[in-house]
Parts: structure tokens; C-alpha cells; sequence
């Protein structure tokens, strides 16, 4: 109701956040992050939105086995 209110961002973000962490709902939660970027496309968060978002979809076990071979690589 007052997007120009100082909070509004940070609202919206834990919006998104509680649907991804809390109620486990991973198409709300996406939905609500992509409209935080499309409503503040240069907040501080947005970077890290936009890392989080292509996550959403993964199991724990995806992230690890993607985070062990990006290591992997490194070490290379």
C-alpha cells in the first residue's frame, strides 16, 4: 500500500523470504522476489536476489553437489 515508504523494500523481501524459508512455497517465494526486482531493481538486495532466485528449484543435495564441483574446478 505505500511503496514509497522507507521499509517497503525490506518488507517486500521478507515477504519472499518467509514464503521461501518458512511456508516452503518456492513458486511464491519466487514470484515475490522477482517483483522485488522489478520494483527495486537497485536495491542493495538485488544482487543477492538475483543469485537466489535459479536455487530456488534445487534440493539441498543439487546446491552441495554443484558447490563441490565449482570448488573442485578452482582448485584446478
Amino acid at each position: 500500500n505505500y511503496p514509497n515508504n522507507k521499509w517497503a523494500a525490506d518488507a517486500m523481501f521478507q515477504k519472499a523470504f518467509t514464503f521461501d524459508n518458512d511456508f516452503r512455497d518456492k513458486k511464491l517465494a519466487k514470484q515475490y522476489y522477482e517483483k522485488f526486482l522489478a520494483t527495486y531493481p537497485d536495491h542493495k538486495l538485488s544482487e543477492d536476489i538475483k543469485l537466489l532466485i535459479p536455487t530456488l528449484d534445487k534440493t539441498d543435495a543439487q546446491l552441495i553437489e554443484e558447490f563441490e564441483k565449482k570448488n573442485k574446478q578452482n582448485k584446478l
